[in-house]
């Protein structure tokens, strides 16, 4: 007969090594003082850069359009027949939108580039109570100027014109403020 086996001593297994906390916090101490360090080193480098003496500045979006009205405008002078001075322009109306040649035709101008002109002392100021003639008394002058150039055509339909008058600082002149001189 077979004799009994006898059963087999377990060997004890000892359970996986851990690795000691301290060593590993230590490490990772380690890994992140030299990534600083590294960091460090760049700050250093960029600090000893030489700063430039000039810079170009950043180019800012146009948000309303200027750029592509002032190339227009340029394109429009640039065309034969048209030239850049008193006499010699695109009319507009008060939506900066050039007048065609009918609307022209329609509200004539009063006045040209270098035409004498004289305010009109009983007219009212535009967008006030006062009149210009107690502006030219408060102010001691005749209101005698020239047309520099039309600005646009308003909605009531009179040309608003830009006058050099000796004395005064205004925006602009409207139709029934001005008479010829």
């Amino acid at each position: 007969m077979a004799e009994p086996v006898a059963p087999e001593a377990e060997v004890p297994v000892a359970p996986p090594a851990e690795p000691d906390k301290d060593e590993t916090i230590l490490d990772l101490l380690k890994e992140q003082s030299d990534v600083i360090a590294s960091l460090k080193d760049e700050i250093q480098e960029l600090k000893d850069r030489p700063v430039p003496t000039s810079f170009k500045p950043m180019a800012t979006p146009d948000l309303h359009g200027g750029d592509l009205r002032m190339k227009a405008f340029n394109k429009a002078m640039d065309t034969p027949g048209n030239a850049a001075s008193t006499t010699k322009q695109k009319l507009i109306g008060t939506n900066g939108v050039i007048l065609n040649e009918n609307v022209v035709r329609q509200y004539p101008r009063r006045f040209d580039g270098g035409s004498p002109v004289r305010l009109i002392r009983a007219s009212t100021r535009e967008g006030s109570d006062t009149t210009w003639g107690d502006v030219l008394d408060k102010y001691e002058i005749e209101g005698v100027g020239v047309v520099t150039k039309p600005y646009w055509l308003m909605k009531t339909g009179q040309w608003k014109w830009q006058v050099k008058i000796e004395g005064l600082e205004v925006d602009g002149y409207a139709d029934y403020e001005l008479e010829p001189a």
